[in-house]
């Protein structure tokens, strides 16, 4: 065994031997990969065009609460009980709570509804000078601070991964 400190994502097996995890890769948690920022940026156009576009061809007093009513389906409850809001779908990325990373794996669940109605407050932090958008380009973890104040991250991974029980879902 050497002296010298284990690095970040390094960890010892049970032989003694030194090995490396995949959760400290950029663009990677517990070996899945995580969205890249075109697909995230398109997916929120397509999000906010549904929402807006919708609502807007109604009378303005029934307009508004199409509106709502279409940021809470969309935000809130598609997202605890898919994973995916409309502009997820299109783009193939999961929204996931990692309810456990370890060098085993990582163990996600569905993210509970506050979990995903906190996101929505939490937009408003990405929405200064953009930067929270823009905050994946350089996050390890491609996550804007919405994703941060949330604590769930985006895969560009198949639903097959993601078939876990209905009650995975977050603490939160």
């Amino acid at each position: 065994m050497s002296s010298y400190p284990m690095g970040p994502g390094q960890y010892t097996t049970a032989d003694g031997a030194r090995a490396t995890s995949n959760v400290e890769k950029p663009g990677m948690l517990g070996g899945f990969p995580l969205a890249a920022w075109p697909r995230r940026t398109a997916a929120t156009v397509i999000d906010v065009l549904v929402t807006i576009w919708l609502p807007n061809e109604l009378p303005a007093h029934i307009g508004g609460l199409v509106m709502v009513v279409l940021v809470v389906f969309n935000s809130v409850f598609m997202q605890s009980r898919t994973c995916q809001s409309f502009g997820k779908v299109i783009m193939g990325i999961y929204l996931v709570w990692p309810s456990r990373v370890g060098d085993d794996g990582m163990y996600p669940a569905y993210p509970s509804m506050l979990r995903c109605l906190l996101r929505i407050p939490a937009h408003l932090l990405d929405l200064i000078f953009f930067i929270g958008f823009l905050r994946p380009l350089w996050d390890p973890y491609r996550r804007t601070f919405a994703d941060s104040t949330a604590k769930t991250v985006v895969f560009a991974q198949p639903l097959n991964f993601f078939q876990m029980p209905m009650n995975a879902r977050s603490s939160l």
